[in-house]
């Protein structure tokens, strides 16, 4: 029997962003782009969420991607979809992200090429690259959660400076 979309999104509890701790420390935000392989078969994966983890085993709120910037249908084979995540804990350099996929249906299945995370904060913008290129939920036999866990490749890169913002003309 397969679950309804209502269903689906009734079984996994979004955290309330009221915890103790992210008051005492600063507010970012972060911008996290998915890129969904070419070779993907579903028409859309499900519901997805994400929690990133830094270098001191920190962690976000559990957030859901559920408004693509980009693209009305999010998760669509060969596209990337932006998602703006606001008023997040600020977090160390990152290391883990983790993400659930809440499938709709128990027979689809979703290519993840990688997840890419700018991190705005203050004068800095870093970029962490998240590469994965496998399926999620290829072989489960139900509409189930499954979750995987992405380690950050290479070192953080900053995307943005002080005078990309410069209102000097140059000759």
């Amino acid at each position: 029997m397969t679950k309804t979309k209502r269903e689906a999104n009734a079984t996994i509890k979004e955290p309330s962003s009221n915890s103790p701790d992210s008051d005492s420390q600063g507010k970012c935000s972060y911008s996290v782009a998915v890129r969904t392989s070419c070779q993907s078969t579903s028409e859309e994966a499900g519901v997805v969420f994400i929690q990133l983890i830094d270098k001191h085993g920190e962690e976000s709120d559990k957030n859901r991607l559920r408004y693509s910037l980009t693209h009305r249908i999010k998760f669509k084979a060969g596209h990337s979809d932006l998602f703006v995540l606001a008023d997040q804990v600020h977090l160390d350099h990152l290391s883990k992200l983790k993400l659930w996929l809440q499938k709709y249906k128990k027979d689809e299945a979703w290519k993840l090429h990688s997840i890419m995370v700018i991190k705005h904060a203050e004068s800095e913008h870093i970029l962490y690259r998240f590469p994965y290129d496998k399926w999620i939920g290829l072989n489960t036999d139900s509409a189930t959660v499954i979750e995987v866990c992405l380690d950050v490749i290479g070192d953080p890169w900053p995307v943005l400076h002080e005078e990309d913002f410069s209102t000097e003309t140059y000759d």
